[in-house]
């Protein structure tokens, strides 16, 4: 595979070897264990994924295991993996790390998109900076320092980074993972960050602390640089503590002025009493996350307690245990938003007229339900609609020079076809004082001409995918969206409709409007196998109820199309549709 799609979802074979790993300690045989955890970034925790025991055959021994792992590009997925000896009574932690999926991915394959942050790899350029103290006040144990902040970016690079990188510091929390405390967003002018950072934690006693900085990507949020930075450096310098004084702390080695670039020499400088500059190209060494494993020796970050690398030509190892991470096959699955650049939705609306929903079909349009569904989910699915058309029907009245009921008849008489929100909403109203609402109605009418246009397009789409031409065309899908007020009578028949035409590009959205009963309806919101009728099951999921109004109205419009792209792809895969662009 050549090319990886930005927001693809893909499933990693991972391997994770650990070499030469201790199973026997002084007091007799543990098992060993491993978990494995990913980072949740809207809930910003860890979460587990799996565990597994190592299995021991010798008192040294290597161990291979294999996960199945499902990553999404442009979350940039973070993990972490803890190994530890347990047995029924105790749980003894030998050493953890967190890795970013991406290092391991470049190793195999070309840069994902998500991953190739800048235009003609620019950002490779980027390499050296400064934090610098512009003033220091102390206030018992607590620190607040201003800082400023500055990036050495080329001049190619300035127009394009200015407006999309942020600022990340990071401290450890309880459970000894740096945690998020500032971010700050994107560049001032002269390539600089002026930043108040309040140090609430630092203690007298606590001089070591050691702050992670990292540059972060607005648009995908990754890491595109981290290094660290111990708070003790920059108040020793600060407060010129002696040079004992300073070194029972930071130690004796670190004391050369051109190991972390304390000024210019001389302790008469008068900056030196103001500003102290901290070359991260020097001590800290920004560390490039993505630039490929095979150029770097990949290293882990201060504090942690196991390193390893990602398959590099010689491992890390402490306390002799050493971990690789790998991946053994790359799977492609496919996702909605691998179709969404070349999805055409053809949208189809069906309002219940009858006489029952008088209440809900109110003219005064700031009071009608019906209307406020109507246009609120509609205008979300109209966004993949190439031409932003859609036909709109009703069922349930009588049409003005009709004797009889009418169960399909467009909303517009002139023309099925409304143009936007607007022109749905215009041609909605125009029919209200244009019908009679009764009582007697049906729902398959309705569907079967939904159905005559699906089929077309399911031809259109197979056809389509067997051409080599395919890449320049898109895929087509029709989603129903039908409104009521309550249940219809002909549930048998409209069963037995869906289980026949369930292997069309099609998906039926079903919302109740106001008080019901949806009895019946609720059928399809609560049952989990697909639909059968007469020991014919439907061959996949493509129908959703859902209720309006609910306490939080926007909550009901995400509910009612949260299920479509999952119904696309099952329509995909069942037919083995496979677009050239993505394989």
């Amino acid at each position: 595979m050549s090319d990886i799609s930005e927001n693809s979802e893909y499933t990693i074979e991972l391997i994770i070897k650990f070499i030469n790993t201790p199973i026997i300690d002084n007091y007799g045989e543990y098992k060993i264990f491993f978990s494995f955890y990913q980072l949740n970034f809207e809930k910003v925790k860890w979460e587990y994924i799996m565990s597994s025991e190592l299995t021991p055959q010798a008192s040294q021994i290597n161990f291979n295991k294999r996960i199945d792992y499902k990553y999404i590009f442009n979350k940039i997925q973070e993990c972490q993996i803890i190994m530890h000896y347990g047995d029924y009574t105790k749980n003894v932690k030998i050493g953890k790390y967190a890795f970013k999926m991406g290092d391991v991915i470049y190793e195999r394959d070309d840069v994902p998109k998500a991953l190739n942050l800048l235009e003609n790899d620019l950002i490779s350029e980027l390499n050296v900076g400064a934090i610098i103290i512009e003033t220091l006040t102390k206030n018992a144990h607590t620190y607040f320092m201003n800082l400023s902040v500055y990036i050495d970016l080329p001049v190619e690079m300035e127009s394009q980074l200015k407006s999309k990188v942020k600022l990340s510091f990071s401290r450890k929390n309880s459970r000894d993972e740096y945690e998020r405390i500032n971010t700050f967003e994107s560049l001032s002018s002269k390539k600089r960050w002026n930043i108040k950072l309040n140090s609430d934690i630092l203690c007298n006693n606590n001089m070591d602390e050691t702050l992670q900085v990292e540059i972060i990507y607005q648009t995908h949020n990754p890491t595109i640089y981290t290094s660290f930075m111990k708070l003790g450096y920059f108040i020793n310098a600060w407060t010129k503590k002696t040079r004992n004084s300073v070194s029972s702390i930071i130690g004796e080695e670190d004391l050369q002025s051109d190991s972390y670039g304390v000024g210019d020499s001389g302790n008469n400088d008068e900056r030196n009493k103001k500003k102290f500059s901290f070359n991260l190209s020097k001590k800290i060494k920004l560390k490039k996350q993505f630039s490929k494993l095979k150029h770097i020796g990949y290293k882990s970050m201060e504090n942690a307690d196991m390193q390893f690398s990602l398959y590099n030509k010689s491992s890390v190892k402490v306390n002799g245990i050493a971990l690789k991470v790998g991946i053994v096959n790359l799977v492609k699955t496919n996702c909605f938003l691998d179709v969404l650049s070349d999805l055409d939705l053809i949208l189809f609306d069906c309002i219940d007229f009858t006489s029952s929903t008088k209440l809900v079909h109110n003219i005064d349009v700031s009071n009608n339900q019906i209307l406020a569904a109507i246009t609120e989910t509609t205008n979300i699915l109209m966004q993949y609609n190439y031409d932003k058309y859609v036909e709109c029907y009703g069922f349930g009245a009588k049409v003005r020079g009709c004797n009889n009921v009418s169960n399909c008849f467009p909303i517009n008489p002139s023309d099925p076809l409304c143009e936007g929100i607007k022109g749905l909403t215009d041609s909605y109203l125009k029919c209200l004082t244009s019908i009679q609402l009764k009582d007697t109605h049906s729902i398959c009418p309705v569907v079967n001409k939904t159905v005559a246009c699906a089929i077309l397009y399911h031809k259109k789409n197979i056809l389509n995918a067997a051409s080599k031409t395919y890449q320049n065309s898109c895929l087509t899908y029709t989603v129903l969206l039908i409104f009521l007020h309550h249940d219809f009578a002909n549930i048998k028949d409209f069963v037995s409709l869906i289980v026949d035409i369930s292997h069309l590009p099609i998906s039926i959205i079903i919302m109740g409007v106001g008080d019901g009963p949806f009895i019946i309806m609720n059928m399809f919101a609560l049952k989990k196998s697909r639909l059968s009728f007469k020991g014919q099951s439907a061959v996949r999921d493509m129908v959703q109820f859902v209720t309006y109004p609910i306490e939080t109205d926007n909550l009901t419009f995400q509910k009612a199309v949260a299920n479509v792209p999952r119904q696309i792809i099952s329509y995909i895969n069942i037919h083995g549709i496979k677009h050239n662009k993505y394989v």
